[in-house]
């Protein structure tokens, strides 16, 4: 346990001990009999009951105080932001570490801590700081915590799985305390967007120095402040009476509790127990639409689901084998199975419907087994081989989706073993040992292409732990991320993903939809696609 306090009535009830029939039935779909598709629920949806309606259609002027109780599926891993690396991580700590640039209703980054910027010439880009801005500890954030920052995750003596956002930053230079300068090495069309990322926060430059790393110091300039976390159950933050937007945030603080358990956090929302819950079962999700005073949210988000190959390793360091993988599995399946309709089929690649490069053209638009068969006997594996993949149950979905594409390869005689670790020892597994054959994993958060392609299919990064290297991909990667105009960027990172997908390293599964709940007495929120909440620090409480 980090910090002081004690569990509330709330959390008992969120956390209570529940059946895990919800679990298993998810399982027994997977393993056979297919579960109906859920209908009426379309990407950007709001669903809300008649009362809710009723209440969301009354003005309400913002009032201060009160605590939004949350439900997250699970537990941050890592809470330095410059070593954090989960999605779980960015949830919590984009609340607490603020940036020189966010993202705006529209996912364009604008100024945060930046009040504004200018670029004299494609290589460099002047920040010009906001004044009278504090750290949670009552320090001040000028310049040289702004280069502090950006030079720590850049440094090789970091290990900063962000370091790769930074790679074409020259040197930074701060000519005043509010002033910094960004000059870069080539002309980089995503470095606003990094800018923009929740892990990319600005830290205080004296609290590293003092700790060391941030896990239990979390100082940062966001609109709360570190209160407590106690792990596989809450974490609390308290509001910060100097953050810099004047009069805001109106909440007195945050509890967000963890619960893996898909029924569990259905019970929440049935309850009332909680305020706000983010991943509603897609199971449950059109079950709830008659609850009292709910609004459910259905968006198009920016996750992608996968199965990766250790392309290091036999048999998955041949191409074939791996294209055999991705004829064999049903996309659609999955999307019925898994999701209850409620995701994308992704035949091409990981950028979603909604960014401008998304590839449309389909490279594996339908399952073929006998192509499948004829690849595995091309490469010597006629009658198949055994694959273990790995699954987190923090995530229940992997299991699913490990279930699915069991069924799926057993015609091809692949025999697979689903091998589940808690989500700690996943990370530590798959991506730090990179201790694998196939692993079932997701991304999200990301919004310019080069986040969703970069970092995965580049050679040698931190995030290549499948072990993949194409010097086409490289070059073409290169070439999009070092072009400012869009319109020349698209063909490139369209090229890209229909490469990745015919080599097949991550044998793509589906884009999904963020399934999102809360009552309608939680004013003033908003949904973005990249699972961003920093509109809580907009939010109140109308009850």
């Amino acid at each position: 346990m980090i910090g002081e306090g004690h569990s509330t009535d709330w959390l008992e009830l969120v956390n209570r001990p529940l059946s895990r029939h919800g679990f298993l039935r998810t399982g027994a779909a997977a393993g056979g009999s297919l579960a109906a598709l859920l209908l009426g629920a379309t990407p950007g949806s709001v669903f809300a009951a008649p009362d809710a309606l009723a209440i969301l259609a009354r003005p309400s002027s913002p009032r201060y105080g009160g605590i939004l109780k949350c439900v997250f599926e699970t537990d941050p891993v890592g809470l330095d932001p410059a070593l954090s690396s989960a999605l779980s991580s960015y949830r919590i700590l984009e609340h607490i570490y603020t940036g020189l640039m966010r993202y705006d209703d529209h996912l364009l980054p604008v100024p945060d801590l930046a009040e504004s910027y200018e670029m004299p010439n494609n290589r460099t880009y002047i920040f010009h700081l906001r004044k009278g801005v504090l750290f949670h500890d009552g320090s001040p954030m000028t310049s040289a915590d702004v280069k502090f920052t950006y030079d720590r995750i850049r440094s090789p003596k970091t290990g900063s799985p962000h370091a790769w956002y930074f790679s074409e930053v020259d040197h930074i230079d701060t000519p005043d305390k509010y002033t910094v300068i960004f000059h870069m090495k080539k002309p980089f069309a995503p470095l606003l967007n990094a800018l923009a990322q929740g892990l990319n926060g600005v830290q205080s430059r004296a609290a590293v120095e003092k700790y060391g790393k941030l896990e239990k110091h979390l100082i940062g300039t966001g609109p709360f402040m570190f209160k407590q976390y106690i792990p596989q159950t809450v974490f609390k933050m308290t509001r910060n009476p100097h953050y810099y937007e004047k009069g805001l945030p109106y909440l007195d603080g945050l509890e967000i509790a963890f619960q893996p358990d898909e029924a569990a956090r259905t019970t929440a929302l049935r309850s009332n127990s909680a305020d706000f819950v983010l991943f509603v079962p897609a199971r449950d999700f059109n079950s709830l639409k008659g609850t009292p005073n709910l609004v459910l949210t259905e968006t198009l988000g920016t996750v992608w689901d996968y199965l990766g190959l250790n392309c290091k390793r036999k048999p998955f360091s041949d191409k074939r084998v791996r294209q055999a993988i991705a004829w064999a599995l049903n996309r659609d399946d999955m999307v019925r199975v898994v999701y209850y309709g409620h995701a994308d089929p992704s035949v091409c690649g990981p950028v979603p419907a909604w960014s401008w490069a998304h590839c449309t053209t389909p490279v594996y638009p339908h399952p073929d087994l006998t192509r499948a068969k004829n690849l595995l006997a091309e490469a010597g594996y006629a009658n198949g081989f055994s694959i273990t993949i790995s699954a987190s149950p923090s995530y229940p979905v992997q299991i699913a989706e490990a279930q699915v594409a069991q069924a799926a390869l057993k015609p091809l005689g692949i025999k697979v073993k689903i091998r589940t670790l808690e989500w700690g020892q996943y990370i530590d597994a798959v991506v730090n040992k990179h201790d694998f054959e196939g692993a079932d994993l997701g991304w999200g958060s990301f919004i310019d292409p080069d986040e969703y392609l970069y970092p995965e299919f580049h050679s040698n990064l931190f995030w290549d732990f499948y072990g993949y290297s194409n010097p086409r991909v490289d070059a073409l990667l290169e070439q999009a991320r070092t072009t400012i105009d869009r319109n020349a960027r698209r063909p490139l990172y369209l090229d890209v993903q229909r490469i990745v997908a015919e080599d097949a390293p991550y044998i793509f599964y589906t884009n999904l939809h963020d399934l999102g709940g809360y009552f309608s007495y939680l004013k003033g929120f908003k949904i973005m696609r990249n699972q961003s909440n920093i509109y809580f620090r907009k939010s109140w409480l109308a009850r």
